[in-house]
């Protein structure tokens, strides 16, 4: 029997389609040790109230009155946090990790059932031979994912403070912020099927990481067919923005895509940001003409004229802005921008 499941198991697996499920919680039976609430309690020195607090605060429910083993070492790295940093901000930071854990789980599940299930359905294994290959899958993400992190965390970590304060002073400071989406992507969505709506929107996403990358600009989030990024230097905002309308308009699934960038003061916290601008430029991506883009003022100085052409500003009205705002369009497909 593979990792310990049963046949029921695996049996009621293929009836439900929820291998990867079944192979999920196969392995979590060995690897986690689950222990009585007050024992975790009593082995970290604080109160089981601290320890459903803990537990919370990371986005993990009890099992009724028994916690993960692990919480032990949990709870003291958040007390070590919460003596070098304080509490509000310990508990600031243990959010964002958890919310970070917790995409990469909902990540991994979603590709496992729509992407690897259905292409194990199609080899037409035997039950057991199914789910012990759905069962290795995971033990080897498991394995190898904390160490992949570990590295390109580290790296992240040293490019980050490289870039320098002005990405991340919680005070007001001015950098350049870009939205780029996928133009009328709910039409689109209705209209394929599902699986090539999934390869060709993962796609768009991998085009904005590498874009950002190569351009030296960081990828703050991608919110289902949009992108935001920022960058000290508005030009390499300008640039990313560009090159994943190119990628749009290349790929012959993806409808085209437009883009915004501006440039000014915002509120840096958790490694989001935020303010008047963010909101301005989400909001001014819609007036970008599909495969264009447009811009504020203040970007226009940053551009070079024999690499984009640009046009007179344009008052729009946005929402949730009280004054009408001047957008300058930029063409991304005169010459001077595709020869360059």
């Amino acid at each position: 029997m593979a990792a310990g499941a049963s046949e029921e198991e695996s049996d009621r697996g293929i009836d439900d389609d929820a291998l990867f499920t079944l192979a999920g919680d196969v392995v979590r039976r060995g690897d986690i040790e689950w222990m009585p609430i007050e024992v975790v309690a009593a082995s970290a020195g604080v109160s089981v109230e601290e320890v459903e607090r803990y537990r919370l605060l990371v986005g993990l429910p009890s099992r009724g009155n028994f916690v993960p083993e692990w919480t032990i070492y949990g709870l003291e790295s958040y007390r070590v946090a919460a003596s070098l940093i304080g509490d509000e901000v310990a508990r600031g930071w243990f959010r964002i990790v958890a919310a970070s854990a917790a995409t990469v789980a909902a990540a991994a599940t979603a590709m496992a059932l729509n992407d690897a299930t259905p292409k194990l359905r199609k080899m037409d294994l035997p039950p057991l031979a199914t789910l012990r290959l759905l069962d290795a899958m995971v033990n080897e993400m498991i394995t190898r994912t904390p160490k992949a992190w570990h590295d390109i965390f580290r790296e992240h970590l040293l490019l980050s403070a490289r870039r320098g304060r002005a990405e991340h002073e919680a005070a007001l400071s001015s950098i350049a912020v870009a939205f780029g989406d996928i133009t009328d992507s709910t039409r689109w969505a209705e209209q394929v099927p599902r699986a090539l709506h999934s390869a060709a929107l993962s796609r768009f996403e991998d085009a904005a990481w590498s874009s950002a990358s190569a351009r030296g600009v960081r990828l703050v989030k991608l919110i289902g067919d949009e992108a935001m990024l920022v960058a000290t230097d508005p030009r390499h905002a300008v640039e990313a923005a560009a090159d994943i309308c190119a990628m749009a308009e290349a790929d012959p699934d993806l409808p085209p895509a437009r883009g915004a960038v501006g440039y000014g003061p915002v509120y840096a916290r958790g490694g989001d940001y935020f303010g008047t601008l963010v909101n301005l430029i989400a909001r001014a991506v819609k007036f970008a003409r599909p495969g264009h883009l447009v811009v504020s003022p203040e970007v226009v100085a940053s551009l070079g004229h024999s690499e984009f052409t640009v046009g007179p500003p344009e008052q729009h009205t946005l929402r949730g802005i009280d004054k009408p705002v001047d957008l300058v369009p930029v063409d991304l497909s005169a010459p001077a921008h595709r020869d360059h």
